[in-house]
């Protein structure tokens, strides 16, 4: 049965180019399903585990860097998962995590798509993660003579070991001509080590990555090669991750439309805010933030306690919540309408429809988690806080924070796991993801 307010994510690092959001929300919407879906950037898979656990997440598909790494917490891996050793959508039934594999489906319904026969084809990829490992299985399971190539030899021969296939060094590209006739791109976004005048005429080349920039694609297209990004890769994937969540079916012709009407550019939101609990750290971590990027510091609360004049302690208590809600409205709906600043947004300023529809528009939303164990000890002590007062254990704050999760999800781009790092630590993750993802 698909339960109320259910949370889906995409996993991995970097995560914020991810188009899986874009897809599966515009189909929960159409749907009138109950659900939201958002990403997630970790420093390891570990995190992305205590995430589904801390913030009850139903699904999440993992890319790059973790879909080998992810398999170790994985209790049940199922179909041909087990032998690609790799895991790129996980679900949570009855608390056991259930691991499964979509990108051979991608894979093959590319190859289907371009009427490509593999057997006894020569073919080449390049890398050696968990892309590169269902793209090696597909193509030795339908008859081709499969070589790997990394940047480090040990982890191509690794995967040569396990699948029965060639590895040989990265330095070989830069002295020969690749005798491929299908060569699969499967390293990480900007590394393109192939020239295109290397690779053999006739060849088809398929890039995992859907950048439309991908230079290994673009110089294959000018020499008449039959190429492809991984667009197509990537909907046919999430075609049967959806199936795997919900149980229902989503045409691709559905999703191909998304892409073309619904998806609004990233790249061109000019302000980075920062959402999450009360003690969650956006306000030091903005000021560093600020530094980074060169972006004005906005606190959303000082803005408050400037306008009303007074603090927000005497807000509550002077004129209730619903006035303070107001004036926070209005100085969200005034900072969103600026350029390159960073943003602290409050507690509960995620629960107004209004102010999520804001920050969406204008800034890239990023929700800093942190435990309720960790809010408590932050701010036990803190008198100035109108909302903690009869707060005085972490079950009530744990209440507290489950309640607005949800909002927190609905408006966020990304979420940080912020346990065991410093805030210059989370304020330099922000601002690589940042430049790694959609770049200035």
């Amino acid at each position: 049965m698909f339960e109320k307010k259910t949370i889906f994510a995409v996993a991995g690092n970097p995560v914020l180019h991810s188009l899986s959001p874009v897809i599966f929300n515009n189909v929960f919407l159409s749907e009138s399903m109950d659900a939201v879906y958002t990403r997630i950037l970790a420093r390891q898979a570990e995190e992305v585990i205590e995430l589904m656990k801390q913030i009850n997440i139903k699904g999440v598909n993992i890319t790059s860097p973790f879909k080998d790494e992810v398999l170790k917490h994985i209790h049940i891996v199922h179909g041909e998962a087990k032998s690609i050793g790799a895991v790129n959508t996980i679900i949570k039934v009855d608390g056991i995590l259930h691991g499964y594999n979509t990108d051979i489906y991608g894979i093959e319904g590319v190859f289907a798509k371009n009427h490509l026969h593999v057997s006894h084809k020569k073919a080449t990829v390049l890398g050696a993660g968990g892309a590169a490992r269902a793209a090696c299985f597909v193509l030795k399971k339908k008859g081709a003579d499969v070589t790997v190539i990394n940047r480090t030899y040990k982890k191509a021969a690794d995967i040569a070991e396990d699948l029965g296939l060639k590895a040989i060094p990265f330095e070989v590209l830069n002295r020969k001509t690749l005798d491929a006739d299908i060569i699969v791109q499967c390293l990480p976004r900007g590394i393109y080590p192939v020239n295109p005048k290397r690779i053999k005429k006739g060849a088809f080349v398929l890039d995992a990555n859907y950048s439309i920039d991908s230079l290994i694609i673009k110089g294959a297209k000018e020499r008449g090669y039959n190429a492809c990004d991984g667009r197509d890769w990537f909907l046919y994937q999430a075609e049967a991750s959806f199936k795997i969540f919900t149980g229902k079916f989503l045409p691709l012709h559905k999703m191909k439309e998304i892409l073309t009407n619904k998806y609004i550019d990233i790249n061109k939101r000019r302000n980075i805010s920062l959402v999450g609990f009360m003690g969650s750290g956006k306000s030091i971590i903005g000021n560093h933030l600020s530094s980074l990027t060169g972006f004005e510091f906005l606190d959303i609360d000082s803005m408050i306690e400037k306008t009303a004049g007074m603090s927000i302690k005497e807000i509550f208590e002077i004129n209730g919540e619903k006035f303070f809600r107001d004036i926070e409205e209005k100085e969200i709906e005034r900072a969103g309408k600026l350029t390159k600043k960073v943003i602290s947004c409050g507690g509960g300023a995620v629960i107004s429809k209004k102010n999520r529809d804001v920050l969406r528009k204008n800034s890239i939303v990023v929700w800093l988690w942190a435990k309720p164990e960790t809010i408590f000890k932050r701010i036990c002590n803190d008198k100035t806080r109108p909302l903690l007062e009869g707060i005085d254990n972490i079950e009530s704050i744990r209440t507290m924070i489950v309640k607005r999760i949800f909002f927190y999800c609905d408006v966020a781009d990304v979420i940080l796991y912020t346990e065991n790092k410093s805030s210059q630590e989370i304020a330099r993750m922000i601002y690589e993801e940042i430049n790694k993802s959609i770049g200035d």
